[in-house]
């Protein structure tokens, strides 16, 4: 690609494709800085609750999903991501390692936030009692180590990952020092 006055480029280049820009604007991909494909099947519901959520799902959303629904979910948003411009997606979610490959393959520039969390959201959703627990934000770390291991820099580069915390009421302080200790290393 090559911009600039026309008969140069044209010079500069005789067997380039030519596409008339004419009533055309030439702009960058777009990033997105918070993205869920994988639970694409619960977007206008799900975000129409807060945490603690009203809706309560028997189990998480994700939970009636198989691994290769979640691909499919995965792909429909990385290409509803393509249609609207945006190449460099964020996306945030747990055990994203399922369907890592499927979105190294639609081409997208995408930085991957295995979530970190150590509340125990169904304790929190069905009893409203907000407690930590130290077992499930190890696990979360792990998660993410392995993650980053297998996938960062994959797909020439363009898939990298990085430790995020899931949400501020999710996470303890303790929690969030060891994510960024993680991220820091």
């Amino acid at each position: 690609m090559d911009l600039g006055p026309a008969d140069r480029v044209l010079a500069d280049h005789p067997e380039a494709e030519r596409f008339d820009g004419r009533g055309k604007a030439v702009m960058p991909g777009f990033a997105n800085g918070h993205t869920h494909f994988g639970l694409a099947i619960s977007r206008g519901v799900q975000g129409d609750f807060s945490f603690p959520t009203t809706l309560k799902f028997p189990k998480g959303p994700d939970a009636y999903l198989s691994d290769g629904d979640r691909v499919v979910m995965a792909q429909l948003g990385a290409l509803e991501s393509i249609r609207s411009g945006t190449n460099a997606p964020f996306e945030i979610s747990r055990n994203i390692e399922v369907y890592v490959q499927a979105m190294a393959d639609t081409g997208l520039r995408i930085s991957l936030g295995e979530a970190a969390y150590d509340l125990d959201q169904p304790k929190a959703v069905w009893e409203n009692v907000f407690e930590f627990d130290d077992a499930r934000g190890e696990a979360a770390l792990e998660r993410i180590e392995l993650l980053y291991e297998k996938f960062d820099g994959a797909a020439d580069g363009r898939v990298r990952v990085v430790p995020v915390a899931h949400a501020p009421e999710v996470v303890s302080s303790g929690m969030l020092r060891k994510i960024r200790d993680l991220a820091e290393r």
